[in-house]
């Protein structure tokens, strides 16, 4: 997928769903660097803290993942539930 999504336009869709394929593959610095080029008006830019949370909590940096899932209030349910999920498995180990 990534390889598609690279040719395309460097839109907000195309950014988010590049970040979440370099997730995929491990490449957690693109990742990062991919969702924060989402523009602020971005319906994906709130989604995509989630993800950027999860960049930092691969690499072993738990303390800032956390950070950045507690400061951001999602608007998706999904995201929300995700959150909570993420935010008790940290508090149970």
């Amino acid at each position: 997928a990534l390889p598609y999504f690279s040719k395309l336009p460097k839109n907000d869709t195309a950014l988010y769903y590049s970040g979440i394929s370099s997730i995929y593959l491990n490449r957690l610095s693109d990742a990062e660097l991919l969702f924060n080029k989402i523009p602020s008006e971005s319906i994906y830019k709130n989604r995509s803290f989630y993800y950027i949370s999860l960049c930092y909590i691969f690499n072993h940096k738990e303390t800032e993942g956390l950070q950045i899932l507690n400061r951001t209030t999602f608007t998706d349910s999904i995201f929300i539930i995700k959150k909570n999920e993420l935010a008790k498995a940290f508090v149970q180990h």
